[in-house]
């Protein structure tokens, strides 16, 4: 009896270990898995949002991402584009609207800035900022003008610049000038009172030209704006009349010419400096050998231009 009841026991032991060992484990450990999902189910949810509000109420700022910053800021018909980044820039570019790009690259920095024009009317700004790394960020504004002031705008068209002013209502009329000279006044047309265009003359070097814009109302916007405007040097190249192996090489400039270089069959590459006097002509004569001869003349003129010319002068003794 004592083994039977040693059986019995020994069975019991055995069922209340299996009921209360393994099974009941396994529980807390499903009960804990599935408390562990909840809460990263809803861990990832307040983080996905987090992430949604944050560059939602970053958008003109763009502090997030890729650790650049851009602002920008208004200064009258001016944008000011400003970009820190705590990586080396590489390059920044804008469009308005669906124009064409501009690319302004990077100075070897992390800071850049940028003053472009706004254009008249409503516009969309897109601007992308691209690091060392090739990494980009984005940011786009809109900017709507003031509706009740005329709008200038300034363009190169060959060799002149095109002035147009705009008004909601009616221009009375526009004055321009250059530099400190006397203004020039265009009055508005009858009938087309909302509009002022003209074309005027470059002239050459640097100067700045203001634009002021009259309406209706009296209101006033005035707009300044630097111009240069730079020729290339003139070459000529002559055989000399009373000697055939000698050529004459001339460069000359409306300003002032700074040097000339020349070769003759890829060969030394010649230099006369005339950086240091205020001359608008250069004159170089040299002799060629019996022959084809190639001679590349280079000149640069005191605004930097350089032109180049190739010709070919047959020698024959």
């Amino acid at each position: 009896m004592n083994q039977i009841l040693s059986v019995e026991l020994k069975k019991d032991k055995k069922k209340k270990t299996k009921s209360s060992g393994p099974v009941e484990i396994k529980k807390v450990i499903v009960f804990f898995c599935i408390l562990t999902m909840i809460l990263g189910i809803g861990m990832t949810g307040q983080g996905t949002y987090g992430i949604v509000k944050n560059i939602d109420s970053n958008k003109n700022t763009l502090q997030q991402g890729n650790n650049a910053n851009v602002t920008v800021d208004r200064d009258g018909n001016n944008i000011i584009i400003r970009v820190t980044h705590d990586k080396e820039i590489k390059r920044l570019i804008y469009r308005w609207n669906d124009e064409a790009e501009n690319t302004i690259e990077g100075n070897g920095s992390n800071t850049l800035e940028q003053t472009i024009e706004l254009p008249v009317g409503n516009n969309k700004l897109y601007i992308t900022v691209e690091d060392i790394l090739g990494k980009t960020t984005l940011f786009e504004k809109d900017y709507v003008t003031d509706a009740t002031e005329p709008q200038i705008a300034i363009e190169a068209n060959g060799n002149k610049l095109k002035i147009t002013a705009k008004d909601n209502v009616a221009l009375s009329y526009i004055t321009y000038r250059w530099d400190q000279e006397e203004e020039v006044k265009v009055d508005a047309v009858e009938g087309s009172e909302a509009q002022i265009e003209c074309e005027i003359d470059i002239p050459r070097g640097q100067h700045t030209l203001t634009v002021v814009a009259v309406n209706s109302n009296n209101k006033t916007v005035t707009k300044t704006q630097e111009v240069k405007v730079v020729t290339k040097p003139q070459i000529t190249v002559n055989y000399d009349p009373n000697d055939y192996s000698y050529i004459i090489m001339t460069a000359t400039d409306e300003n002032r010419m700074v040097k000339m270089q020349f070769s003759i069959n890829n060969g030394q590459l010649y230099e006369l400096d005339y950086s240091k006097v205020n001359e608008k002509k250069i004159e170089w004569r040299t002799q060629v050998q019996p022959g084809e001869n190639q001679i590349k003349v280079y000149a640069t003129n005191g605004d930097g231009v350089t032109e180049e010319v190739t010709v070919k002068y047959q020698y024959n003794p």
